[in-house]
Parts: C-alpha cells; structure tokens; sequence
C-alpha cells in the first residue's frame, strides 16, 4: 500500500505535469509556426495556372467534340453514298447518267456552302451579298429580315437531305440553319456585321502596309542600283559642257 502511494503520488503530479508541459508546448510551437519571411504566395500566379489549367481542358473537351462530329458526319456521308450506289443498280442506263449529272449539281452546290461556312461567311451561305452601302439616311444594298427568311427557305431546299443526293447535304443543310439562326437574329447578326467590318478594315490597313513595303522596297533598289551603277562607271559618264553666251 504504501509502495502503491509512493508510486501514484510522486507519478501524477510529475507525470501530469510533464505531459500538460509537452502538450502546451507542442500546441505552442504548432501555433508559432509561420512561414520563412522570402516565401510568399503569388495568388495572380494561381489564378493565371488555374484558369490555363481550365482552357486546356475546355480546349481538348472541344477537340474531341469535333473528332466525334467528324466521324459521325463521315458515317452518314458513307452511308448516303453507298445508297446511291445501290439505287442506281435499280436504273436503266438513261435514268443512272440523269441521277449521276444530278449528284454532280447537288455536290456542286454542298461545297459552296461548306466552303463559304468554314470561312464564317454566313451571308454566302444562304446565297447573300452582305453589302449595306449607307449613302446619308439611306441604306443601298441592306438585307432585311425578310431577304434572310426567303435566302434560308431556297438554301435549306437546295440542300435538304431528301432532296440533295450528295454525301456531305446533312453537313451542308445545318450550316444553312447555322447561319440563319445568326442572320435572323437582330443583334446577333449586327454583332456579326461588326466583327466582319473590323476584320475588313485590318484586312485593308494590312494590304496597304504590304503595298507600301513593297513600293519603298522597290525605290531602295533603285535608289542603290543608280548609285552603284554612278560609281561603276566614274570617269567614263558623259561629260556635260555648259556653255555660256557673251
């Protein structure tokens, strides 16, 4: 018993003590701990990795989007073809060449759209000249809503799947409702004009620049080849004589 209270008594105290002294001096140092005075963090640089780490993933998202519509566009183009094929199996000879002049116009007319779509050039699209020449309060050449309307009914007609036999119509036929979606809408088209009338104008300012260039590039040629030819020729020039009445 005695051994017992000499153990416990000298135990708790020291030992309390000792583990209240370690704890409440790891907890303080835990608490005191700050970082080195050089480190700092650069939250302009996490956010600029953050927001690169987003449009990457955007970007290969997009990517593989268009991989997709791609080869599902190249599935049903094969699919139309090989159609056509087999229907003109079921032709005389005369129906066959009158299907096969047909196909050639309705491609004819598909590549023209696709072209003028993968340029962004909405207006070709439906078969419009975007020109809105404004002369005062008067506009010559604006497209009105109901020019789009009627350019979209003839276009989509032209290439509808059910009438068009080309392998790509499917391709041609959302492009014309693409742009038709744009140019019939107020203020997307007008947003659309502007950015083309900006490009138009860089476009501009870049071929004069060129033309310029190559204008002073020509002149320094010049310029350098009759000083150079000066030189050559030195004391063979032609002399000139003055002559001075009296």
């Amino acid at each position: 018993g005695g051994g017992g209270g000499g153990n416990g008594g000298p135990k708790r105290p020291g030992g309390g003590g000792g583990m209240g002294g370690k704890m409440g001096g790891g907890m303080g140092g835990g608490a005191k701990k700050t970082m080195p005075s050089g480190a700092k963090i650069d939250l302009g640089s996490v956010e600029e990795e953050l927001r690169r780490k987003e449009a990457e993933k955007k970007a290969r998202k997009a990517a593989e989007d268009e991989r997709k519509e791609e080869e599902r566009a190249e599935a049903i183009r094969a699919e139309r073809e090989a159609k056509f094929e087999a229907d003109l199996k079921k032709m005389d000879e005369a129906q066959r060449n009158a299907a096969k002049k047909q196909k050639a116009r309705d491609a004819k007319v598909v590549r023209k759209i696709l072209a003028a779509s993968e340029r962004g050039r909405h207006y070709a699209v439906l078969g419009l000249r975007g020109w809105d020449l404004k002369v005062g309060p008067w506009h010559l050449f604006q497209i009105t809503s109901r020019d789009v309307k009627k350019a979209y009914r003839n276009a989509a007609r032209s290439v509808h799947p059910d009438k068009n036999r080309d392998g790509r119509a499917n391709e041609a036929f959302r492009a014309v409702e693409d742009s038709a979606a744009i140019l019939g809408d107020e203020k997307a088209r007008k947003e659309y004009d502007r950015k083309r009338w900006v490009a138009a104008r860089k476009n501009r300012r870049q071929t004069i620049g060129a033309v310029v260039e190559v204008l002073e590039t020509m002149r320094r040629g010049i310029t350098t080849a009759w000083l150079l030819a000066l030189k050559i020729m030195g004391p063979f020039k032609t002399p000139i004589y003055h002559f001075s009445l009296k």
